[in-house]
């Protein structure tokens, strides 16, 4: 390595990186370390000898010195006691780097630029630190108003979450009232549709109602309803009985052989012949032993029948369990005749 660069080295004039390379260098590489001990004392001689000059001299004294063992080894150099000699040494070359400094200033202004300058110092000044309290006003007039705008922010936030969640509690609520009028519309169709049925229709459902009212009457007031005695073959004649409706007559008693049937009770439904149509359902029948075999009676509103054929239908029942088969009487309604064979169910 050059002598000149290990002497920059101890000067401090490299860059930080190669100062760095050339520390750790010297702490493990033992003939870097002996070459430069051998330039620290050729510096040493130098300065002691006053042949350093210039900025080798300043950074000798700023930089080399600094250490404690290099100013002791000056000291030994130039044979004091103390180093105060260094000292006194370093104070004058500060002082004449001080008179080199003055050296280099510019010439001074003129008297009249100098008037000048102490004319309009003052107000430059005052200026200068107007415009910086002026400047100061405006970024704390900024920052509030930032900080005022941030809390607005945040307000119309919550603000418009609020909304948010009203507008989704309308919605549920206009959903949840336009499927209830969707509700009431279906069943608003409902009641038209069963308006629109035939009359058949509705006077099933008024005869049901009224059967179902006169199943709650007692024994003796069902006794004194007026009816017609009819009796009806069995299903497997394949005969069509013929019945006239007398005028006045409220119920047909439908006498209902049973053949070998054993349930222990019975419904019927009354069905149009044509498509099957029911217009009408009993309660619960018993049926009573005769000579001919077991009979079930059938009581069928009057008001229900019209001349047309119909189908009376027997399902059989175990305690709740209906029969897997039912029973099915044809008969004919003639036009009404004459009263004749009325008389009250007993």
């Amino acid at each position: 390595m050059p002598s000149d660069q290990v002497s920059r080295f101890l000067l401090g004039c490299l860059p930080e990186s190669e100062m760095q390379r050339l520390n750790s260098l010297l702490e493990t590489d033992a003939p870097f370390q002996q070459r430069v001990k051998i330039v620290e004392e050729d510096l040493i001689d130098c300065f002691v000898n006053g042949q350093l000059r210039g900025e080798d001299l300043m950074r000798f004294r700023r930089y080399f010195l600094a250490a404690p063992a290099h100013r002791e080894r000056v000291k030994i150099a130039q044979g004091y006691l103390d180093d105060w000699a260094v000292l006194s040494e370093s104070e004058a070359a500060n002082e004449t780097e001080a008179r080199e400094s003055k050296r280099r200033r510019p010439v001074a202004l003129p008297d009249g630029v100098a008037r000048l300058w102490a004319t309009f110092n003052l107000p430059v000044r005052i200026g200068v630190q107007a415009a910086m309290l002026l400047a100061a006003a405006i970024c704390a007039f900024l920052l509030f108003d930032t900080l005022r705008l941030q809390r607005n922010l945040t307000t119309s936030q919550t603000d418009l979450a609020d909304t948010r969640e009203q507008t989704d509690a309308l919605h549920q609520e206009l959903l949840k009232q336009q499927r209830e009028a969707a509700n009431a519309e279906q069943k608003i169709k409902q009641l038209r549709e069963q308006l629109a049925r035939p009359t058949t229709d509705l006077q099933s459902v008024i005869v049901n109602a009224a059967n179902s009212a006169l199943a709650a009457l007692p024994p003796t007031a069902q006794a004194a309803t007026p009816a017609v005695a009819v009796p009806v073959s069995t299903p497997a004649d394949k005969t069509t009985a013929m019945v006239a409706l007398p005028i006045g007559a409220e119920d047909l008693l439908f006498h209902l052989d049973l053949t070998r049937d054993t349930s222990t009770s019975y419904r019927a439904e009354l069905r149009t012949s044509a498509n099957g149509q029911k217009l009408w359902e009993s309660g619960t029948l018993k049926a009573r032993e005769k000579d001919t075999g077991r009979v079930v009676e059938v009581k069928v509103p009057a008001t229900l029948l019209a001349p047309r054929p119909y189908v009376l239908k027997v399902i059989g029942f175990n305690g709740i369990t209906a029969t897997p088969y039912a029973l099915h009487y044809s008969f004919r309604v003639t036009p009404p005749a004459a009263p004749a064979n009325v008389r009250p169910n007993g």
